[in-house]
C-alpha cells in the first residue's frame, strides 16, 4: 500500500482512508485505538521514499461501526507535512460528539477538527460515521470530508434470480446520503464560496439516488467528479464481472473550477493480485493563494484638544471603515486584523496628540504700571499639568511673564506686575508644559493695555 501511494499516486498532499482497523486488528479484545495502525502506514512511506505524513482520526466505539468483527474499522486522514500544508486541530472529538459549522463567510470553521458528522444518527448504525477536518493551503480553508457509507451485503446480485434486483441496503445509504448532504448545506450556507470535498466509499453507484442526494442542485450543486470521466474509464470496482463506481469524490461550487485534473487509479480492481478491492481515485485542485489583505489607518486631526472628537478612517482590502473616537491623553490607536481568506495578520498604527484644555479670565484689560494684573483660570483635565505660565508674545517669542502651579482641582491664579519699562499693548496666553500623556497646551489669546 505505501509503495502505491508513493508510485502510484504520486503521494498527495491529502490522503483519506477507509477500513483503518484497530492496533490489534480482527481480534476482539476490546482494543479501538489505530494509533499504532496508522504509524506503521507513515514509517512504510517513508520507507518507500515518499515525504513525511501525519494523520487524524476518531476512535469508534467497540463492535459499533461494522466491518470485520473485533476490527472497529474507522475512516481516517493521512496528510503531508512538507508542503505547508496544516490541519487545524480545533476541540477534542470523541467517538459520540458531533462537528457543527460555526461562523460565516471567511470566519466559517469546524466547531471540532477533526469530528464526526452526526455521529449518533440511526443512519450511521453498525457503518462508519464521516469524519470531517479543516485544513489550510495557502491561507486558503478546505473542509474535507472522508467517508465510507454502508454496504451492499444483502442486494441481489445484478444477473441473479430476482430481476429486478432487490437493493434493501440502498435505504441506509439515502439517510446517510441525506445527513451528510445537510452538513455540506450547512457550510455553504455560512460561506457560499467554501471549499468542501466529500470523498471515500460511497457503496453506491455514480448515476443512483444516493448519489444525486449528495450532489444536490441549484447553486450548492457538488460535481461528482466519477461523472466527468468517459463511460468506460467509470469504475473503481469489478463485482461478478461488472465495473462499477462505489468511490467517489465531490467538490463544492468554489473548488469545481479550481479542480485541475481527476482520474481513477486503476491498480487493484481488475487485478488478481491486489492491495485493496477497490481503486484510487486522485484530484488535482489549483488552488492559488488569496491576494494579500491591505490595511491602513488615518486619524482626522491627529493634533486635538481634551474632549474633541478624531475620525479614524481606513481601508480593509475592498472595504473601508470608520471609529469616532475622543481621546483623553496622548494616544496610539491600533487598528488589527488578523484571519481572512489568507489567515494574514495585519497592524496599522497611528498616534493622535492632545493638549490640555487652558482657559484664562485675566482682572482687567487696561492697567497701570505698578499695578498687578491678575489672570485666573482652570486646566482640563485638572490633572493633565502642575503648572501655568502667563506669557507676552514678542518679536523674539512668548515671554513669561510669570508662573504658578494648578491645584488638583486644575485652577490656577497668576500675578503679574508691570515694571516702568513694560508701558505698551500685548497679546497675553496661559500655556502649559508638555509630558508624556498630554502635548503643549495654551489659552486663547487676550490683549492686555499697560499704561
Amino acid at each position: 500500500m505505501a509503495e502505491g501511494i508513493v508510485d502510484n499516486l504520486a503521494a498527495p498532499d491529502v490522503l483519506t482512508l477507509e477500513e483503518v482497523q484497530d492496533n490489534t486488528g480482527s481480534t476482539d479484545d476490546g482494543t479501538v485505538a489505530a494509533n499504532e495502525t496508522l504509524d506503521q502506514l507513515v514509517a512504510a512511506i517513508a520507507s518507500a521514499g515518499g515525504p513525511a505524513y501525519d494523520w487524524r482520526q476518531i476512535n469508534p466505539q467497540d463492535k459499533s461501526d461494522g466491518g470485520e468483527p473485533g476490527g472497529n474499522i474507522r475512516v481516517a486522514f493521512l496528510f503531508r507535512t512538507d508542503r505547508g500544508l496544516r490541519f487545524v486541530d480545533r476541540g477534542d472529538g470523541d467517538a459520540t460528539a458531533g462537528t457543527d459549522v460555526v461562523g460565516n463567510g471567511s470566519t466559517t470553521r469546524l466547531s471540532l477538527s477533526p469530528g464526526r458528522v452526526a455521529p449518533t444518527s440511526s443512519a450511521w448504525t453498525q457503518s462508519r460515521k464521516p469524519l470531517a477536518g479543516e485544513f489550510s493551503w495557502q491561507g486558503r480553508s478546505v473542509f474535507v470530508v472522508a467517508n465510507h457509507f454502508a454496504s451492499k451485503g444483502g442486494d441481489d446480485p445484478l444477473f441473479g434470480r430476482f430481476q429486478p434486483p432487490r437493493r434493501s441496503s440502498e435505504e441506509q445509504r439515502h439517510q446517510q446520503a441525506q445527513l451528510l448532504r445537510g452538513f455540506v448545506d450547512d457550510l455553504l450556507g455560512a460561506d457560499p464560496q467554501a471549499r468542501v470535498v466529500v470523498a471515500g466509499d460511497i457503496n453506491d453507484f455514480e448515476f443512483s439516488e444516493t448519489a444525486d442526494l449528495l450532489v444536490g442542485s441549484g447553486a450548492t450543486t457538488l460535481t461528482d467528479l466519477p461523472r466527468t470521466l468517459p463511460q468506460p474509464e467509470r469504475y473503481t470496482y469489478v463485482f461478478d464481472g461488472n465495473s462499477q463506481v462505489l468511490d467517489h469524490i465531490l467538490v463544492s461550487p468554489a473548488l469545481d473550477p479550481e479542480v485541475s485534473g481527476y482520474d481513477i487509479v486503476h491498480t487493484n480492481a481488475e487485478f488478481a493480485v491486489q492491495v485493496s478491492d477497490h481503486d484510487p481515485q486522485l484530484a488535482q485542485l489549483s488552488i492559488d493563494g488569496p491576494e494579500d489583505t491591505t490595511l491602513t489607518l488615518v486619524a482626522e486631526p491627529r493634533n486635538v484638544t481634551f474632549r474633541d472628537e478624531v475620525r479614524l478612517s481606513g481601508e480593509l482590502s475592498d472595504g473601508t471603515y470608520l471609529v469616532q473616537v475622543m481621546p483623553q491623553q496622548n494616544t496610539i490607536y491600533r487598528a488589527r486584523y488578523a484571519g481572512g481568506n489568507d489567515n494574514a495578520s495585519r497592524s496599522e498604527s497611528v498616534s493622535v496628540a492632545v493638549a490640555p484644555v487652558v482657559k484664562a479670565f485675566p482682572s482687567d484689560d487696561d492697567i497701570k504700571r505698578k499695578d498687578t494684573l491678575q489672570v485666573a483660570g482652570v486646566v482640563a483635565p485638572p490633572d493633565a499639568v502642575e503648572t501655568a505660565r502667563l506669557e507676552a508674545r514678542t518679536t523674539a517669542g512668548w515671554r513669561v511673564l510669570a508662573s504658578g502651579s494648578v491645584g488638583t482641582d486644575g485652577e490656577y491664579a497668576l500675578r503679574w506686575l508691570p515694571s516702568n519699562e513694560d508701558k505698551g499693548r500685548y497679546v497675553m496666553r496661559v500655556a502649559t508644559t508638555a509630558n508624556d500623556r498630554f502635548t503643549a497646551g495654551s489659552s486663547p489669546t487676550f490683549r492686555v493695555r499697560v499704561r
